[in-house]
């Protein structure tokens, strides 16, 4: 059940296991397979910066918000949503269903 954008049509289409993908993240998840991130073991790494994600949330900081955090970062964006499974579109994101869905059980 694993989606992917496409970037052509705006839609989310099923993931076609014959094709080629380019996955953007930091290098605790593609180059040390961290939380268990095994599937990118081996997997041909295009471009590394070398810049860790907190140099990156400095130089944002620092570069376009003039070294100020400011009130508009004062109460989280819940852009992370934890579902039962159901995909939810992009236009329930921030709704109240979405900030009080439920949690993994950590155990």
């Amino acid at each position: 059940n694993v989606k992917v954008m496409n970037d052509e049509t705006g839609n989310y289409e099923v993931l076609d296991l014959d094709s080629l993908y380019t996955v953007a993240s930091n290098n605790f998840i593609l180059l040390e397979c961290g939380d268990g991130m095994t599937m990118f073991a081996g997997a041909k790494v295009v471009r590394d910066t070398g810049i860790l994600d907190v140099e990156i949330l400095e130089n944002y900081i620092v570069n376009h918000l003039g070294g100020v955090i400011g009130e508009a970062y004062a109460e989280a964006d819940c852009r992370i949503a934890f579902t039962e499974g159901e995909v939810m579109p992009h236009s329930d994101w921030g709704s109240p269903w979405h900030r009080t869905s439920r949690r993994p059980n950590p155990s």
